[in-house]
């Protein structure tokens, strides 16, 4: 597979998102005409431009061309965040889940008690070789615990995804994981994870059994009590990660489950990170990161807008309105439709 976007491609289509993050319309004769100001600050202290690992690095990072690849995403588009993704992995049995093969993550304790610390060699190749092009953060992130850990014993979540997939008794073996997973990944690979969450969308009703990908329902009490225990996990294991949280697929949903940790909880948050797919509350959760007085990031955001414009109003309004001092994309390589920068 080769993929179908060149450098020159990337660089134009980095140059416009830009343009439009900094454009202002202003009404000139009628007519709304752009004017670019580089002096206008609309974020302070941005931290960088990323992408999730998953899926795409578990199929690209096995490829024979996988350095350019590598080359065109990082060094062409100077990708300086990755969200490095902790696959939960599925009972061995249910060789058929989740039904996206991309999507099959392999977990690092297929078992209670075994380790296999040869998994995921796909997504962590490409996860060295992003750093060694630039990358200056890693997000490290959970869409599921291991299938052994779960109340439905599968990775794609509970019955109906309306209920909590992860065992109550299991929490504090989930934080565990986690944390071990971080700390040994980091030395093997001679990277280094910034922060650390257990959760992505959970409060979604869409993880349900026999669903296409990892994921899990987590309610905000569970939510709570996994970030504590991931902190105290870490602190033990004499580890400097941080967390961020919620991780919800809109912005007021993050809002929501914010407002509902404890100040003990939000005081271990490196950042507030919202997906935007639907963004219906930018302004909110901008007042509510000043007022917890922590960064909002954008962690996850996807279209199948093949000419790039959608993307880009995108990024534009979560900068300007929002104020968000991270931007990550989803799939920078896919194979669906409009989706992803480049098309394998």
């Amino acid at each position: 597979m080769v993929p179908i976007m060149t450098a020159a491609h990337l660089a134009c289509l980095r140059a416009t998102a830009v343009a439009l993050i900094l454009a202002a319309p202003v009404t000139s004769r009628g007519n709304y005409v752009t004017v670019v100001d580089p002096d206008t600050v609309r974020v302070d202290h941005f931290e960088g431009w990323g992408t999730s690992l998953a899926w795409w690095a578990n199929v690209v990072g096995g490829l024979p061309n996988r350095q350019v690849y590598a080359d065109l995403l990082f060094g062409g588009l100077g990708i300086t965040i990755v969200r490095y993704n902790i696959g939960g992995g599925e009972d061995p049995a249910r060789r058929d889940l989740p039904t996206e093969y991309r999507a099959r993550m392999a977990g690092f304790q297929p078992s209670p008690g075994v380790w296999d610390w040869g998994a995921d060699r796909n997504q962590r190749w490409m996860l060295r070789e992003g750093v060694a092009q630039g990358v200056e953060k890693i997000e490290a992130f959970a869409n599921s615990p291991p299938y052994w850990m779960t109340v439905s014993g599968s990775v794609t979540g509970s019955g109906d995804g309306s209920t909590d997939n992860l065992q109550i008794a299991m929490e504090n073996r989930f934080a565990g994981y986690l944390n071990e997973v971080t700390r040994a990944v980091s030395a093997m690979d001679g990277v280094r994870m910034n922060t650390v969450t257990p959760m992505n969308e959970p409060n979604a009703g869409w993880w349900s059994f026999g669903n296409r990908q990892e994921g899990c329902h987590m309610g905000r009490d569970q939510q709570n009590r996994m970030l504590v225990l991931l902190r105290a996990s870490g602190t033990s294991r004499g580890m400097p990660e941080l967390l961020n949280a919620a991780e919800q697929f809109s912005q007021s949903a993050t809002s929501a489950s914010i407002e509902a940790y404890p100040a003990g909880t939000i005081d271990h948050l490196a950042h507030i990170s919202t997906h935007t797919y639907s963004a219906n509350d930018a302004v909110g959760l901008r007042e509510l990161a000043r007022a917890v007085n922590r960064p909002a990031w954008v962690s996850e955001y996807g279209d199948g807008g093949a000419n790039g414009l959608q993307m880009a109003e995108r990024i534009r309004h979560d900068l300007n309105v929002m104020g968000a001092r991270a931007w990550i994309y989803w799939q920078l390589v896919d194979n669906a439709g409009g989706w992803g920068m480049l098309k394998n």
